[in-house]
């Protein structure tokens, strides 16, 4: 073989030899290099999001302290915890006795919200009998409208009491016309 053509030949295979570095390894690393770059915009894209999203919940976390805070701990208020309902007839009881009232706690039903039951949301309901002065009786109403729980008040039925039961009656009153109520009241409990 003369030296021209072990020339070309050397040439030739080391011409293969470069375009297959370039191809099998080159170009793959310039390729993932690209890919690399692209997954890497990505992530600063993602985190660019992430971080808006962050601002966002702390701006939220600031507002509800501030404004939506106060509000939700007052309408938790107007719910009777479950573990306190005891004390709710009692406190009926002496809003009755301080408006002159007697009073008769006849019944007393818990619903919560199962499946079962058609309410919304948990509650107390009493049936309440009332015996005093219409002006007692209204007080009464006002007052329990005006605690600090949400009640609703079902059924008020009110008639006058015979003048002969007025006549018997001991209390300081009797001279006073006197009004027999019955009324469901509804206290809401907290869930």
């Amino acid at each position: 073989m003369d030296l021209k053509l072990k020339t070309n030949i050397t040439l030739f295979l080391f011409a293969a030899a470069s375009l297959a570095l370039v191809f099998f390894l080159i170009r793959p690393s310039f390729l993932s290099a690209k890919e690399s770059g692209q997954n890497l915009l990505d992530l600063r894209q993602r985190s660019a999001s992430i971080e808006v999203k962050i601002n966002s919940l702390k701006n939220f976390e600031t507002r509800y302290k501030e404004e939506i805070g106060p509000d939700l701990e007052k309408s938790k208020k107007l719910f009777i915890n479950p573990e306190d309902q005891a004390s709710f007839p009692v406190l009926i009881e002496n809003t009755a006795e301080k408006n002159g009232l007697k009073i008769d706690i006849s019944s007393v039903k818990i619903f919560d919200n199962t499946e079962e039951s058609e309410e919304i949301w948990p509650s107390l309901n009493y049936q309440i009998s009332l015996t005093g002065s219409f002006s007692g009786i209204s007080k009464f109403i006002e007052t329990c409208s005006n605690l600090p729980y949400l009640i609703e008040i079902h059924g008020f039925r009110a008639s006058k009491i015979d003048k002969k039961e007025n006549d018997l009656s001991k209390e300081k009153d009797a001279g006073m016309s006197r009004v027999q109520a019955d009324l469901s009241l509804k206290v809401y409990m907290q869930k």
